[in-house]
């Protein structure tokens, strides 16, 4: 018998004892798949993650962000978390990224049939030298690139479980 479907969370997080609780609050509403993955956090944030019911991991040594996405993703492979048809989403441990779009990011990927799909920030609330300075990052990559970049600094992104690869 085949396994239903599921929706995993990845929330990477270093130093967000402040807000993971109630992160992790908002994503159970669609799934109880949450992983923290503890970039090396000095404060307790890998301890409230637990006692609200996420599965904590902690990263060998301190990643980053970028490649704390990337170690979660092998992780998931590696540990067989990941079966065919399942979706990873990765949200901030900040509360900056909208749990409630969740089921949005798992219905577009989908229905487009595609391997990503990620969200972009609203801008409007960031002060003028960071709105200023995305602005000038995003022309640049778009012009380089020939893709119409809109915020280079990602809001949540989701991955589908075909054609995930993670180069080593």
């Amino acid at each position: 018998m085949f396994d239903k479907p599921k929706i995993i969370i990845g929330i990477p997080a270093k130093n967000e004892e402040k807000t993971i609780a109630k992160v992790i609050r908002k994503v159970k509403k669609y799934t109880n798949w949450v992983f923290v993955f503890d970039d090396g956090s000095t404060d307790t944030t890998g301890i409230i993650a637990r006692k609200s019911g996420a599965e904590v991991i902690p990263n060998p040594f301190n990643l980053g962000k970028g490649e704390t996405v990337r170690y979660a993703l092998r992780w998931f492979l590696d540990n067989g978390i990941l079966k065919i048809h399942d979706t990873i989403v990765f949200i901030d441990a900040d509360d900056q990224h909208n749990a409630d779009m969740i089921p949005l990011f798992v219905k577009e990927l989908k229905k487009r049939d595609a391997d990503m799909v990620v969200g972009a920030r609203n801008l409007s609330d960031y002060p003028f030298h960071k709105r200023f300075g995305n602005i000038v990052l995003n022309k640049i990559s778009s012009v380089l690139s020939g893709v119409n970049y809109t915020h280079l600094s990602k809001g949540a992104s989701c991955f589908s479980d075909h054609n995930l690869f993670v180069t080593e």
